[in-house]
């Protein structure tokens, strides 16, 4: 998947209960979430499954410095960098 930034709206989402997802990603009513963590085992947190429902995400994607891809939850993904750079 390669993302480019032309008509994207891009925002931070929080919530009062500490909920938050560090990239949304909106386009042609699609709703795409984002993390970033440095680690090589991530874990499905609360504020994701918060995020996902309370946005209807139709993706949340995970991303890590690794090479790795797998599912954590329904919608959730972890995936490595990588995947989402763009080669020249």
């Amino acid at each position: 998947m390669v993302l480019v930034s032309i008509n994207w709206h891009c925002y931070f989402w929080s919530t009062s209960n500490e909920a938050e997802l560090d990239l949304l990603l909106l386009k042609d009513g699609k709703r795409f979430g984002f993390e970033f963590k440095y680690t090589a085992r991530p874990k499905l947190t609360k504020s994701m499954q918060i995020a996902t429902q309370d946005l209807g995400l139709d993706s949340l994607v995970v991303i890590v410095p690794d090479d790795m891809k797998f599912t954590l939850a329904d919608k959730i993904f972890v995936s490595g960098l990588n995947e989402f750079t763009l080669k020249e």
